[in-house]
């Protein structure tokens, strides 16, 4: 639970951040005026968004919202909470489309994820069958692993939660 809070109040306040930063560079008195906390952000509107950029960094942030998610998944669905699962599926692949967006040098492999990843989970869902559920979640979490081959991060297994 601990860090199902920790990573939510991490992504929140990146958003309000991002948020703020686009008011504040948008409808600032000037683009060259510091912001943040003690006014650490700093040079041109477009060289603070650059400095933002640099702060979410590549895909190591996006697959942080993905484990979180899928382990929601993996408990919705177990919990035959059929609305949640859909839920969840439906935060994963906006999670990971923004994470494409981000690093297209990424796009191979989250395009194959797309095709091959969610079909069956959506539809497993969709059914409201726990065991097909079950069966296809395996396969969901084989999937990742496959993913993880071909972007050379092998070193990074998935492992479907035990509860």
């Amino acid at each position: 639970m601990r860090r199902e809070v920790n990573a939510n109040s991490a992504a929140i306040r990146l958003v309000a951040f991002c948020c703020t930063l686009v008011a504040l560079t948008a409808c600032g008195p000037s683009s060259d005026t510091p912001v943040g906390k003690a006014g650490w952000l700093t040079g041109s509107n477009l060289e603070k968004l650059d400095t933002v950029a640099t702060h979410l960094r590549g895909n190591d942030l996006v697959m942080m919202e993905v484990d979180w998610r899928y382990q929601q998944l993996a408990k919705a669905g177990r919990q035959q909470n059929w609305e949640a699962a859909e839920y969840q599926l439906n935060k994963l692949k906006l999670t990971m489309s923004l994470g494409k967006e981000r690093r297209p040098k990424r796009t191979t492999s989250y395009d194959w994820f797309f095709e091959t990843g969610f079909p069956p989970m959506v539809e497993a869902v969709a059914k409201k069958d726990l065991a097909l559920f079950e069966e296809r979640f395996v396969a969901f979490t084989q999937n990742c692993n496959t993913c993880h081959d071909m972007e050379k991060v092998s070193f990074f297994k998935v492992e479907s939660p035990q509860n």
